[in-house]
């Protein structure tokens, strides 16, 4: 566990230099510019994903990573735990900063909790497919998968919205609403399945690269 902890507090002072970018983003599209604004809670959280995911994934990076007793299946690991914390911080951020911007903006200060959960479940669903991609393509093509994420992100906003709005979607969040045991069942198994497969592919992938 010590190598997990050291491993992760690597990625975050790594993920320092990027803070101004996160705080001028979590600004310009909070509760300031649009109430409960979708971009604030989609694209963040993927924005510190892709950054706490390629920050040291140069060549000379994985060459010093490679280089310390520590086993590969623990690199991959402390990768997953740094992206879920980061990715439920980056939720409950979106939630404060939205919340102190209605406070401003009209008194209000409204903390939208079905936002900030759909955020962060959202995001450690699209962790699980990221990173294997990730390490399958390798830093160059890892770029383009970036691309790819940002585009899909911002062009699924109104496409989600859509889906939202219909019929099926409302009775259905109806029914998880009046229904939290059984949704938090279906929900865990689903997410706890989709890391561990997620997770297996990402360490056989990485054992078999050559850093």
């Amino acid at each position: 566990m010590s190598s997990i902890s050291l491993l992760m507090r690597k990625d975050l002072l790594l993920l320092k230099r990027y803070l101004w970018l996160i705080v001028i983003y979590a600004i310009m599209f909070s509760g300031f510019m649009q109430k409960d604004n979708i971009l604030l809670y989609n694209f963040l959280p993927m924005l510190l994903l892709i950054l706490v995911v390629n920050n040291d994934m140069q060549p000379s990076s994985q060459q010093f990573l490679g280089s310390l007793p520590v086993r590969r299946k623990i690199l991959v690991l402390s990768k997953y735990a740094s992206a879920c914390c980061l990715l439920i911080l980056a939720g409950i951020l979106c939630g404060l900063v939205n919340s102190v911007a209605r406070y401003f903006m009209d008194g209000n200060m409204y903390f939208n909790t079905w936002l900030v959960v759909g955020s962060i479940l959202s995001g450690l669903l699209f962790m699980a497919l990221y990173i294997p991609l990730f390490y399958w393509i390798g830093p160059k093509g890892g770029q383009f998968l970036n691309i790819i994420l940002i585009l899909i992100v911002m062009m699924g906003n109104g496409v989600l919205t859509g889906i939202l709005s219909s019929r099926q979607s409302i009775t259905l969040i109806s029914w998880l609403v009046s229904h939290p045991v059984e949704s938090g069942l279906i929900g865990g198994g689903i997410f706890i399945v989709a890391m561990l497969i997620s997770f297996v592919i990402s360490t056989a992938i990485f054992k078999k690269r050559d850093i």
